[in-house]
């Protein structure tokens, strides 16, 4: 079973070579030791999802991508977080693998073909 911090890798790596998608960066959450004498924490708020991003379009489209392992738990935090980012009108993602990402990207993809077919007749 694929961990975490590789499944996020090669989220980030997809996104970040596809051409819909404007910029993806991973963002920093959590405690991190520093050195051997202090920690710092992370500059996201509490639930802040892992990927941050844009996808490309007129407008642009603000994303958000909270990765977990198969099985892996979401907390009440990040659930709210991806709500909250849907809400304000951006789009949200809670992703277990890769593929999730790929359909994700298509399915977005294609209701931008079927809406803009749609207008322009």
């Amino acid at each position: 079973m694929q961990t975490e911090k590789v499944i996020q890798n090669s989220i980030l790596l997809f996104l970040r070579t596809h051409p819909k998608v404007s910029y993806a960066i991973f963002t920093r959450t959590g405690v991190t030791k520093a050195s051997k004498f202090r920690n710092t924490r992370g500059s996201c708020p509490n639930g802040c999802p892992d990927i941050i991003g844009s996808l490309k379009g007129n407008p642009a489209r603000s994303f958000v991508i909270e990765c977990k392992k198969p099985g892996g738990k979401t907390s009440k935090a990040q659930i709210d977080f991806l709500e909250k980012v849907e809400k304000d009108g951006g789009l949200a993602l809670l992703a277990f693998s890769l593929e999730d990402v790929k359909s994700w990207i298509e399915n977005l993809s294609r209701k931008e073909n079927d809406s803009s077919s749609n207008t322009s007749k």
